[in-house]
């Protein structure tokens, strides 16, 4: 399994707003920039995180982006669901009629634990928690002693 770009840079991009979180909204370009993803490109991330409810926006002068809530309550299965659907590993478990052998396929089964496992471990982790770890690495890099 391979996450989309989508995810991964959705994903950091609501870590950066976290991390920098103030009652002042963020301009998008402040997230692109800072984060290397394309404006457009993240434009679109953002209208779907928005449509979740996990992002809200302003318009005009001090517009600009700030979390829908709190970022320890938005997990990783929220934001994953959010750009790209279902957590599910094969189409069958969501769409019975894609395959003809679902009902006496052998793996069908392996495929929807897998599917839940990763769904609940998505389900544990927060953007507060990356945030926190980001922070934790980030100081301990900055305690890095060269001779």
């Amino acid at each position: 399994m391979k996450l989309s770009s989508r995810v991964r840079y959705g994903l950091r991009a609501l870590v950066e707003l976290a991390d920098i979180q103030t009652d002042t909204p963020v301009l998008l370009e402040t997230v692109a920039s800072r984060q290397g993803i394309s404006r457009k490109y993240l434009d679109a991330i953002f209208a779907r995180l928005k449509a979740a409810g996990l992002l809200r926006s302003t318009r005009g002068v001090g517009g600009g982006f700030v979390l829908g809530k709190p970022a320890d309550s938005i997990t990783l299965a929220e934001v994953y669901q959010a750009l790209e659907g279902p957590i599910h590993l094969a189409d069958c478990l969501s769409d019975h009629q894609v395959c003809a052998r679902h009902d006496d396929c052998p793996t069908v089964k392996v495929w929807a634990d897998m599917s839940r496992i990763m769904f609940d471990y998505l389900n544990g982790v927060t953007v507060g928690d990356l945030v926190r770890r980001r922070r934790e690495q980030q100081a301990a890099s900055n305690n890095m002693f060269f001779i």
